[in-house]
């Protein structure tokens, strides 16, 4: 630079960011120009203006080049419209917007804005609507235990694409961002960065006929683990009125237990769909009725997954753990563990009565395999067949 003024008003710019705080760098466009040059003892207003204009040339070149700060700042001050928007596929914008679910309200991230609503069925409604009016939109948001079921539901008839994310993992993604802290603001504002980073895929809606199995075999489980501790309880009992109560009790959770299994059954049924993959799966030595629905509820995408991913989602593939010369034990981990309860009975008794897995099983046990590991090893081999045998129609299970 030629010009002298130019010169110091470029130093100064450089000088700058050594003088101000993080927070203050942020926001540059809301300085106020004369006030920012006082600080650097310049009161002229051709510095004022050359500055400003040098200003806005630095602003510009930073936002062609991508520079960005960690996330911990960014979720304390507004950002552009245009970070929140990516290409698609299909060459259409996506818009992704976090959400964080409570019990009684929503906490939206939309395009750096916050919006707090009710989470009821108005609340729903004017969601929708709101979302309804940018296209490209896809929310981010967390399982939170049933509490999310009716909205992602009306998002679903809304053709809006959301995507129901693992807690766990958008916390770790949270603390790899350097944020420690947790507010429902927050919250969402994380689940749009997780959109933006690692695009993840819609969520695919499931059917009434989905959600009626699911509440039915989680109930199940509920019962028969309130029956196994009554039962329990009651034998250790000595005052004869508590021992009475007990037993009033398990009579009524046995009468229950049965009701839930005799509306499995109708279930089973009323649904040709449902009753034609049950028995392709009880045609597996070691599979029952109630282990082919349980797997069914819990894990509704078999039979259109390959082998490794459908052990992958049951939480059965054992992960390596090496690092240099080091070897460690291969361990399983993640996924549904529902699942994994599941078939733990399925694959006791196929390694006792399927002639495959039996050989598979004992051959485990003779390299010096530890039982409960071969026991691992054979149920991933189950969930693999099950999950074969409904991929192909024609396949027939060799037991």
């Amino acid at each position: 630079m030629s010009n002298p003024r130019e010169t110091h008003a470029a130093v100064s710019l450089l000088y700058l960011p050594f003088r101000l705080s993080l927070s203050e760098m942020m926001d540059w466009g809301r300085w106020d120009c004369p006030a920012a040059c006082r600080r650097q003892d310049s009161g002229a207003d051709e510095f004022v203006t050359l500055w400003h204009r040098l200003l806005a040339q630095c602003v510009g070149s930073l936002n062609r080049s991508r520079w960005s700060p960690k996330l911990e700042p960014l979720m304390e001050r507004p950002t552009p419209a245009s970070s929140y928007l990516q290409e698609g596929e299909n060459t259409m914008t996506t818009i992704y917007t976090g959400l964080d679910i409570a019990k009684l309200n929503l906490q939206l991230h939309l395009l750096g804005r916050r919006h707090d609503l009710p989470n009821t069925a108005a609340g729903h409604r004017r969601l929708v609507k709101l979302l309804a009016s940018l296209p490209g939109t896809h929310v981010i948001c967390e399982a939170t235990g049933g509490y999310e079921r009716d909205l992602v539901a009306a998002l679903h008839d809304a053709r809006i694409p959301v995507s129901v994310l693992n807690p766990a993992r958008v916390r770790h993604f949270a603390r790899a961002t350097g944020q420690r802290a947790k507010t429902d603001p927050l919250d969402a504002a994380i689940l749009t960065a997780y959109g933006q980073a690692l695009q993840p895929q819609p969520t695919a809606p499931r059917t009434p006929q989905e959600h009626h199995l699911s509440e039915l075999i989680r109930r199940r489980v509920q019962v028969l683990a309130l029956l196994v501790a009554q039962r329990q309880q009651a034998q250790r009992l000595t005052v004869p009125a508590l021992r009475r109560q007990a037993q009033s009790l398990v009579r009524r959770l046995e009468r229950d237990l049965k009701q839930i299994e005799t509306q499995l059954g109708q279930l089973q049924a009323q649904a040709s769909s449902l009753d034609e993959r049950v028995q392709k799966l009880v045609a597996i030595t070691g599979v029952g009725t109630i282990t082919a629905l349980g797997v069914l509820a819990e894990l509704p995408e078999l039979g259109t997954l390959n082998r490794r991913q459908v052990a992958a989602l049951a939480g059965l593939a054992p992960h390596p753990r090496e690092s240099g010369q080091w070897h460690g034990r291969r361990r399983i981990g993640g996924g549904r563990a529902p699942v994994r309860r599941a078939l733990y009975m399925a694959a006791l008794v196929a390694a006792r009565s399927n002639r495959q897995l039996q050989a598979f099983y004992q051959r485990l046990r003779a390299a010096g395999k530890p039982a409960k590991v071969a026991l691992t090893a054979v149920m991933r081999k189950l969930i693999v067949l099950m999950n074969h045998t409904l991929k192909n129609p024609n396949f027939v299970p060799q037991n």
